[in-house]
Parts: C-alpha cells; sequence; structure tokens
C-alpha cells in the first residue's frame, strides 16, 4: 500500500499527518507489517480505515472518528484498546488472538469477531446492528450478544442448543421476526 495520500494536490506521508487532519476517502495501512499504528488519535477518516494483515497486537493510536467501517483483520491483536469509539458501518477483527471484546468501540452498525480466543461477549455493544458474526471461538454461551440484530452467526462455539434457543426467543422479542439465518448458521461453517 502507497504510505503517502494526495488531497488537493497535496502529497502526505500517513506515517506523519498534521494534527487534526481529515481524509476524505479511506485511510488504507493494510499489509504494511506494522506492529503499531502511527500516530492517528486526531485523524478523521470520512471512510473506511484499513490496518488489516499486519502485525498489530492493540489498536492504540486509531483515528479519532472513522465515518464508514474498521477492518483490523489478520492481525496479532490481543486488546481493543485505542480503538476508535464509534464505527457507523462495520467493525472487522476476525483471525485475531483476542480473548476479550472489553474496550472496543461503543457504538458499531455490524460486529466481526470471529476466529479469535473468545470466552465471552462482555465488552460488546449493545446498540441495534445489521450484522454479528462471533463464530469460531471459545464461547459456550450468549451472554452479552446484542439481541437487536439482523443477522447472527455463532458456529464453531460450544454453545447448548438450550442457551441458543434462549437467545433466539430474546432477538426474536426485540426485532419482531424470527432468526432463521441463524438457525442455519448453527449446522454450517
Amino acid at each position: 500500500m502507497p504510505r503517502y495520500i494526495i488531497q488537493s494536490g497535496v502529497e502526505y506521508d500517513v506515517f506523519n499527518l498534521p494534527p487534526h487532519f481529515v481524509v476524505y476517502g479511506d485511510l488504507d495501512l493494510s499489509n504494511m507489517g506494522l506492529v503499531q499504528l502511527p500516530d492517528l488519535h486526531t485523524v478523521h477518516v470520512l471512510g473506511n480505515f484499513y490496518c488489516d494483515h499486519n502485525m498489530l497486537t492493540t489498536l492504540n493510536n486509531s483515528p479519532a472518528t472513522i465515518e464508514r467501517s474498521f477492518f483490523a483483520d489478520n492481525n496479532k491483536l490481543i486488546t481493543l484498546n485505542g480503538c476508535t469509539p464509534k464505527i457507523p458501518m462495520l467493525f472487522s477483527v476476525h483471525h485475531n488472538m483476542l480473548q476479550t471484546l472489553e474496550d472496543g468501540p461503543i457504538y458499531t452498525g455490524g460486529y466481526i469477531c470471529r476466529d479469535n480466543l473468545l470466552n465471552s461477549l462482555l465488552g460488546i455493544p449493545q446498540n441495534e446492528m445489521v450484522c454479528f458474526d462471533c463464530r469460531n471461538n471459545r464461547l459456550n454461551n450468549l451472554e452479552y450478544a446484542p439481541f437487536m440484530v439482523q443477522t447472527t452467526k455463532y458456529s464453531g462455539n460450544k454453545i447448548p442448543i438450550r442457551k441458543i434457543v434462549e437467545y433466539l426467543k430474546l432477538v426474536s422479542e426485540y426485532t419482531g421476526q424470527v432468526q432463521r439465518s441463524v438457525l442455519q448458521s448453527k449446522y454450517s461453517k
């Protein structure tokens, strides 16, 4: 990925952006071999933020705001500390080493945390979401799972059917619709 972005005919080094800089579009730091993010804590991204396929263990120095989605997949994340607090569209942290979702965003339009080491969903935002995917973790219940969600996927965990039924009832009470996609995802990977 390019190390520089060009805006209004001016070239900016993504590792040395001015304070309160506004990125008009996406900011892509994927596949750069990063072990930590550059200092972006005052930067505003009006598109998507990509920092996937690196070697990050934390999200410290994440942008102050992101107007679309945040992709931090395929890193070595052990904590979500430093994460941007509100992600309007999708927050994706699959294929990391997370054991907890604490310190993550307080709001997101969708959450993908599959293929981690999660034992609990404590820390997941409880706002309405389009999708929630926690497949292939170490979960044995859906406590703290969001219930105002359109699509949920959770196969590859050790969740008893009784807990699944309880969760489905709660979701359908709040959404007013049966979660057929949830039942189908239980038996597929």
